[in-house]
């Protein structure tokens, strides 16, 4: 009995074997014919794009207009009207101020007119009084004349003594002197009038500054701008020609660029300029050149350029330093990420999307095609050859992909 049972148990045993032995054979022929994984891979489609020839330059930002604000008096601060960063337009007032001396001044002033036209007044009549005595002293001499010529007519004919004789000729002396007199005071009447005349002037305008300097308790905005640090608060006090702010003109910047020579023959006004930011490598902005010098610097073989850029979201600042690339043309051509490039010695690759079959199933698959690169524009390389639009290349995953790779394209 025991034997018949270690038969039975040899038979089940070998059959269990078997059954084993068939299941990894199985195993074995589905593992044979898998199908290699295929990895997620982001696809880009080429299309047609704008290839530059340009040149980069690194410069500063400049405001087409900056000034300082400064107080036209000396006083103290009522109210600050504007805050630090508000755009403001020409004519609006930033800060309204506490006169310290200007009303006293325009007083003073105004009594040292008065006091000068009442001088003025005073020099006309004395004039008058100097015209009076002038005539006088002419209708003396006048008469001294007619009197010392009967004097001496009359010393000759013997009817006179000679005493009678030089009594007139003395008389007619001393009228000579008064007229001379007279003529001198009228003469220096007209200096005090003229005088005084410039002393009414020059009074009035002291009192028309003063008018002025009362009119400026209010601080202004002369240009619109963007109003910049105010370090000053209310109460404190200002004096005469300090500066309170300034106001920066920045709806578009200037960039000075210095170009060499060897372009000169491409540079024209309207060129087209674009500012990247030189940590992001993001395009702010597209300029055009609007200033070329008349001349070279002959030490340096460079031409001093501008370039204005429109800033109406603000985003660029006064002093700004950016990167500019000067675009001297363009033409059709096609631009490709720069991590869809690997390069295999000095030979630069991309893979290419194409429809293949891999064991029991058709899948995509990429192709590595060589292709020879121009320069990088905008974080883009340029493609000279290789590539066409409509193609489609992979933009991610790129070192774990070789020729025939099967790939999962990802949204």
């Amino acid at each position: 009995m025991l034997r018949g049972r270690l038969q039975y148990s040899g038979c089940v045993l070998s059959a269990l074997m078997g059954t084993v032995l068939a299941f990894a054979t199985g195993c074995s022929k589905q593992a044979a014919i898998a199908p290699p994984a295929a990895f997620p891979v982001q696809l880009l489609e080429l299309q047609p794009a704008s290839v530059q020839d340009t040149t980069e330059f690194v410069g500063k930002l400049e405001a087409i207009a900056q000034v300082q604000v400064r107080s036209e008096i000396q006083g103290t601060i009522q109210e600050i009207l504007v805050r630090e960063g508000d755009p403001v337009a020409a004519g609006t007032t930033l800060i309204k101020l506490q006169p310290d001396q200007t009303v006293p001044q325009l007083q003073s002033a105004q009594a040292a007119a008065n006091g000068a036209i009442l001088a003025r007044a005073t020099a006309f009549k004395d004039r008058q009084v100097s015209q009076a005595r002038l005539l006088t002293a002419q209708s003396d001499l006048d008469l001294a004349q007619t009197n010392f010529k009967r004097a001496h007519y009359l010393l000759n004919e013997g009817a006179i003594a000679t005493l009678r004789y030089d009594e007139a000729k003395n008389q007619l002396d001393a009228a000579r002197n008064r007229l001379t007199a007279a003529k001198e005071q009228f003469q220096a009447a007209d200096i005090a009038i003229l005088q005084a005349t410039a002393n009414v002037h020059q009074a009035q305008a002291e009192v028309k500054a003063a008018k002025v300097s009362v009119g400026f308790k209010q601080i202004v905005a002369a240009i619109p701008g963007i109003v910049g640090d105010l370090p000053e608060r209310v109460g404190d006090y200002v004096t005469t020609g300090q500066v309170v702010t300034t106001l920066t003109q920045n709806n578009a910047l200037d960039l000075r660029l210095s170009i060499p020579s060897n372009r000169l023959n491409q540079l024209r006004l309207g060129l087209p300029v674009q500012l990247v930011n030189p940590n992001t490598k993001e395009q702010l902005t597209t300029g055009r050149i609007n200033f070329i010098a008349p001349r070279v610097d002959a030490a340096n073989q460079v031409i001093l350029v501008k370039a204005r850029f429109p800033n109406n979201g603000h985003r660029l600042k006064d002093g700004q330093f950016v990167e500019a690339w000067v675009i001297w043309s363009q033409r059709p051509g096609i631009l490709i990420p720069t991590n869809a490039v690997k390069r295999l010695a000095d030979q630069a690759f991309v893979y290419v999307a194409q429809a293949g079959t891999t064991p029991g199933k058709s899948q995509q698959i990429v192709r590595q095609r060589p292709v020879r690169l121009g320069t990088i524009q905008a974080g883009k390389y340029q493609v000279l050859e290789g590539l066409s639009p409509g193609d489609r290349i992979a933009v991610s995953n790129i070192l774990k992909l070789k020729e025939g790779t099967p790939i999962q394209p990802q949204t």
